[in-house]
């Protein structure tokens, strides 16, 4: 069990002695104390800049606590860095991340549709590559036939959650 009050210790120390956060905030379980631990460490983080934010991530050991700062970090880091971003959510994947590639496909492919679609035709088959079809499904919600022809050409891509995503995008659009 997590204590309840170390993420307002952490919270109170990451300005005067950030190191001494961090390791705080590894040592906890994964729990809710410690998602909102990481919450008060990371607009610390962002005050220092994308590249702090970047080798922070890559710094923890603890996989489910990188994914859950990358999944903090990827709407920042994805309305400049779009590409970077996707690079970085599918290096540090897991259960944090899940939602998020779908989000920054989403957002990505309607400011440039051809880069989104040449990064979605370079992920492997699985999971991420259904999650970023989602996001490029979404973003084609004004015109539903954009959505069932990316569905016709990637039918290995389509799972029930982007059948489901898709109904109720278009949902009101003739």
């Amino acid at each position: 069990t997590a204590n309840p009050y170390l993420a307002g210790i952490i919270r109170g120390l990451i300005k005067s002695d950030p190191a001494r956060a961090k390791d705080l905030l590894t040592s906890m379980p994964k729990s809710v104390e410690r998602g909102e631990a990481l919450d008060f460490i990371m607009p610390h983080l962002w005050q220092q800049g994308t590249d702090a934010v970047k080798g922070w991530i890559a710094s923890l050991n603890d996989s489910a606590l990188q994914s859950g700062a990358m999944a903090r970090a990827s709407d920042k880091l994805a309305a400049t860095d779009p590409a970077g971003t996707v690079a970085l959510l599918l290096k540090y994947s897991g259960e944090a991340t899940n939602d998020k590639l779908d989000k920054v496909f989403t957002s990505w492919s309607k400011a440039d549709p051809a880069a989104a679609m040449a990064a979605f035709n370079a992920i492997p088959a699985g999971k991420n590559r259904s999650d970023a079809l989602l996001g490029l499904i979404r973003s084609s919600a004004a015109d539903p036939k954009a959505g069932v022809a990316l569905m016709d050409r990637y039918p290995a891509d389509v799972t029930d959650r982007t059948v489901q995503s898709f109904i109720w995008q278009s949902y009101g659009t003739d």
